[in-house]
């Protein structure tokens, strides 16, 4: 594969997954919404991280099936989402660990949610890496739903 075809491939890609994506998240937006409205804000700061990335690792995934012999479906799609969301939430945690202020053009996470909180200095992280967890488990969320 050259280097455009490439390139192609990961535009097609997410092309082809932001729908998806989008979906997934805004059911997971109606579950926030029924434990309270600090859920809802954490999930709409998370999900502007989530929909920004690149998604190499999905369509790497998406890649190596074909390699395999497989057709691309919506189903091997959304399991390719498993990947991204896995590494949206490791990504989220280790911008805590290293103390980055930045991801994917906007502030971390843990930086964005800071604002919530006046009294607690380590809200932000300490809800980040809930965050973190919770897209994780999201990852097998997706992978079952394939």
């Amino acid at each position: 594969m050259t280097i455009e075809a490439g390139k192609k491939y990961l535009t097609d890609y997410s092309r082809r997954t932001q729908p998806i994506l989008e979906s997934f998240l805004n059911e997971k937006s109606k579950e926030a919404s029924s434990i309270g409205p600090m859920a809802v804000e954490v999930l709409k700061r998370f999900r502007t991280i989530a929909i920004g990335g690149k998604r190499l690792r999905g369509a790497l995934f998406c890649l190596a099936y074909e390699a395999a012999g497989g057709t691309v479906t919506a189903e091997i799609l959304r399991a390719s989402l498993s990947v991204e969301c896995f590494q949206t939430g490791g990504l989220v945690q280790d911008d805590i660990v290293d103390q980055d202020e930045r991801r994917r053009g906007v502030p971390s996470l843990h930086i964005q949610l800071q604002s919530l909180s006046r009294n607690n200095p380590r809200f932000g992280e300490s809800l980040a890496i809930f965050m973190g967890d919770i897209a994780m488990f999201w990852a097998y969320d997706l992978l079952a739903q394939s």
